[in-house]
């Protein structure tokens, strides 16, 4: 079974919300994951550990960096306005 999720941000103008679509059996995790996706905030975390970095934290660069590590690639894709 496919589940159609839509979530919606609180309290943001303009409304921001994705419909996202997950099996019956996904884990929360992969659920977690999946809205990280989708509401773009890969690309934050990524973006934040790069600032981190450049003001010498390293212990909070590599932990953000550890977040990202299940996305292999993907997070060196940037949306249009970040490139």
């Amino acid at each position: 079974m496919l589940y159609e999720l839509t979530v919606v941000m609180k309290d943001i103008e303009p409304p921001v919300w994705r419909t996202i679509e997950i099996p019956d059996s996904a884990s929360l995790h992969r659920l977690h994951q999946v809205l990280q996706v989708a509401m773009g905030w890969l690309i934050a975390t990524a973006l934040l550990s790069e600032v981190c970095a450049s003001f010498g934290d390293a212990r909070r660069a590599e932990n953000l960096y550890e977040l990202l590590a299940p996305y292999g690639s993907r997070n060196a894709i940037a949306p249009q306005a970040f490139a």
